[in-house]
């Protein structure tokens, strides 16, 4: 029978009173056999949690912009800054044409952190000292959470509030109807200038910036000809923004049709516009804590070597997107004692369970579970191997509003483990995931374990007890 067909067959038995053993579970959570065979088994596993830092995740080319600061109650100062090239094509002005200004525009895709509307925030925009190398002594150059770039001159402040609830507003929402003819131009002109092709609200923040740096650029850009993205991207250098203050939150603005710089300028008594888009491909986002720059007000500030188990003071356990922090629980113990107790042991079903603390921020959507060994940690190899579910791909789970936390079946993960002498991959990671199963590198999404909660729960067999 297949391990699929056990588990559906054992679903309608596991409500049976004959199968609750845990007034004998014993100190690693494994009951005495009984004379039928069939057992389950909750086994704590809050002494096996730790927390593991990891680096050299790609921050460049994630389609997002992250800016901003702010103080979390659990992670700390939490910090987003971004370089970005700045491309685009020729274009050719007349001998009369005349600058007026450029004004960087940012289209806002979300925004996290736990003081956003009852702050003004502030941001800063720099252009950088050169445009952004993508190689290094001959080699691709690796761009990760601690990368940056040397700053120039400062052009630019932004200052502003934000209204979340503006986000996520499509047209359909302002109950307008296009095809009425009283107000179709006025409604008409409303749309084109605040909606999308696929009608969502355009939620944008800009600014004016220095008027001698654009005017420097507009008058080259003007003169010569630029015949690539590269020597447009030569000739801009490229911008750095970060935040002038913890401001209260990290935004996140979405490189696409609106965001870039816009040239306003003036030919034959016509003003005309044009825009250059901030690279999708160069530009990359410097978020902190990072091996540069270390936690800094968390509750785990001597937390400083990457790769290495770290084992909190509390009863918390910690997962961040962005830093890159991972957790990771030790099943070796669990893998000896089923060997040596009930070497025969075939896992019918398995359930790993953790519940959050809640607090003011939203949850981590999403957690992925891989597997590695203790030497392959130790090698800066975190995900050495996926956890398999029954169809046979990577074991996901997203946040369950039940039980206010993750719950994830892992029976051929458990199956492995306690009956396959040659599994070595004992160490079980849980990590934030994004929709290609990556560490995310757009989020400083995070979650807050109670490690008093992490339990595996799962009915197993003896065979020569059936």
């Amino acid at each position: 029978m297949n391990l699929r067909a056990r588990i559906l067959g054992l679903i309608s038995l596991s409500a049976l009173t004959l199968f609750s053993c845990e007034e004998d579970i014993s100190t690693i959570g494994l009951p005495p056999e009984n004379n039928l065979g069939i057992f389950f088994a909750e086994i704590p596993l809050e002494d096996k949690v730790s927390q593991v830092w990891v680096d050299g995740v790609n921050t460049r080319g994630t389609g997002s912009i992250m800016v901003g600061a702010y103080q979390d109650p659990a992670f700390g100062l939490i910090e987003a800054k971004n370089y970005s090239e700045i491309n685009g094509s020729s274009v050719t002005f007349e001998s009369d044409a005349t600058f007026d200004s450029v004004v960087l525009k940012l289209r806002l895709s979300s925004v996290y952190g736990n003081n956003i509307e009852d702050t003004e925030h502030r941001l800063s925009v720099f252009q950088l000292a050169d445009s952004i190398p993508i190689t290094e002594n001959g080699n691709i150059r690796s761009f990760t959470s601690s990368s940056s770039e040397s700053v120039a001159d400062q052009i630019g402040t932004f200052a502003f509030q934000v209204y979340p609830d503006s986000l996520g507003l499509e047209f359909s929402d302002f109950n307008i109807d296009l095809n009425d003819s009283i107000n179709d131009s006025a409604d008409s002109a409303f749309y084109e200038k605040n909606f999308d092709s696929e009608d969502n609200y355009i939620y944008s923040h800009q600014t004016k910036l220095d008027q001698g740096y654009g005017a420097d650029l507009f008058a080259q850009l003007k003169t010569n000809q630029y015949d690539s993205a590269g020597e447009i991207a030569a000739l801009f250098k490229g911008i750095h923004i970060q935040a002038s203050e913890v401001n209260g939150a990290i935004l996140n603005y979405s490189i696409g049709s609106e965001s870039g710089l816009y040239f306003y300028y003036t030919e034959d008594t016509t003003q005309k516009t044009v825009r250059y888009p901030i690279s999708s491909s160069i530009s990359y986002n410097n978020i902190t804590p990072n091996p540069e720059s270390g936690w800094s007000g968390s509750n785990f500030d001597d937390l400083n070597q990457l790769y290495e188990p770290y084992v909190t003071t509390n009863n918390e356990a910690y997962l961040q997107s962005g830093t890159n922090l991972l957790m990771k629980i030790d099943m070796a113990d669990l893998k000896e004692a089923m060997r040596d107790t009930v070497p025969t042991a075939i896992v019918q079903s398995a359930e790993l369970v953790m519940e959050t603390i809640s607090g003011d921020l939203e949850e981590l959507s999403s957690l992925g579970f891989y597997l590695t060994s203790k030497d392959s940690l130790a090698n800066e190899k975190y995900r050495v191997a996926n956890v398999p579910d029954l169809s046979n791909t990577t074991v996901t789970t997203t946040f369950d509003d039940d039980i206010s936390g993750y719950k994830v079946e892992v029976p051929l993960f458990i199956e492995a483990l306690t009956s396959q002498d040659e599994f070595e991959f004992d160490q079980l990671m849980i990590s934030p995931i994004s929709s290609t199963l990556g560490l995310p590198q757009n989020s400083v999404r995070r979650s807050v374990i109670d490690k008093g909660s992490v339990k595996l729960r799962f009915f197993y067999t003896i065979p020569e007890k059936n």
